[in-house]
């Protein structure tokens, strides 16, 4: 479940385990490839996946040790 790691519930301010609440579902993702359903509680930022090309693949360095495609 995509949410804050500091509580079980999606409400501000309620801490621990707390009891009688209701878990409010904003939208949910289908990962399809991977099999996951996920629930996306409030406005929270999901890391993002992979490019189809890694970055590392465009570094490289010259002869006098400069580096370059780190832009």
């Amino acid at each position: 479940m995509a949410k804050t790691q500091l509580i079980i519930t999606n409400k501000v301010g309620l801490i621990d385990a707390p009891t009688d609440w209701t878990l409010n579902v904003d939208k949910v993702s289908l990962y399809t490839g991977a099999g996951f359903i996920v629930p996306v509680c409030g406005s929270k930022f999901l890391m993002p996946g992979l490019p189809p090309i890694p970055a590392a693949e465009r570094m490289d360095y010259t002869d006098d040790g400069d580096i370059l495609g780190l832009n």
